[in-house]
This record gives C-alpha cells, structure tokens and sequence, in this order.
C-alpha cells in the first residue's frame, strides 16, 4: 500500500475505514485549522479542538499535573474523538453514533501516525 502523501489523502483512508464518519480536522495549538474534511468547514472545528485540549488539560490538573493526549467523547449528535499531535496540533474526528468505538479509534490512530512526519516536516 502506498502511504499517504496529503493530510487530503489521510482523510479519504479514514473515511474509507469509518462510513459513519461526519468530520475531521487537524488544528494548530491555537485553534487555527490546517485541513478539514466533511461537516467541517472553516476554524470552529479547530477552535473547538484546541479549547477542548486546554480544558481538559486544564481540569485533569486539579487532580495531577498532567496533559491529555487521547479523548472520546460521546453526545447526543455522535462520537467524537480527538488525539494530541506532534508540535501541539489537534485530530478531532466526529462520526456519528452508529459508528463501532473501536473501528474509529484504530482509524484515528492510523491517521494520527501517518500525520505525524507531514506535521514534522512543516516545523
């Protein structure tokens, strides 16, 4: 198999592997959106990533100093899942309920690693 040349090309495999998928986005640190797919459109979907990632890091750290890297989240509107990259950017994938968890997860961490050199080679 030929691996991924795009984040584009990231999202198509992902999309192949989870039908029930509605979105994906990668963000920067700071909400700003470098690639979208799906019902994703514009910087909400980042902005959204990256104040999730501050919450939750900042919540869990009343507990113990920590920094999330992996998150499920389930609503009423579906799942949505949302890995911390290299460099502070944001995967957050929203597929809907019907989705298997463990399907997606697989997928999100597929797409994760082979987002990784294209993060790094931008830096």
């Amino acid at each position: 198999m030929i691996p991924p040349l795009t984040i584009h090309d990231v999202f198509s495999e992902l999309t192949e592997h989870c039908t029930e998928l509605k979105g994906a986005a990668v963000a920067t640190p700071e909400g700003l959106m470098l690639a979208a797919t799906g019902a994703f459109d514009g910087d909400v979907p980042a902005a959204c990533a990256a104040g999730l990632a501050a919450n939750i890091d900042s919540h869990l750290s009343f507990v113990t100093p920590s920094r999330f890297n992996d998150s499920l989240i389930w609503t009423d509107s579906g799942i949505w899942h949302l890995t911390r990259l290299p460099y502070g950017h944001l995967l957050l994938i929203w597929s809907s309920p019907e989705e298997h968890v463990g399907r997606l997860r697989i997928a999100t961490h597929r797409a994760a690693q082979q987002l990784v050199p294209m993060l790094c080679s931008m830096k």
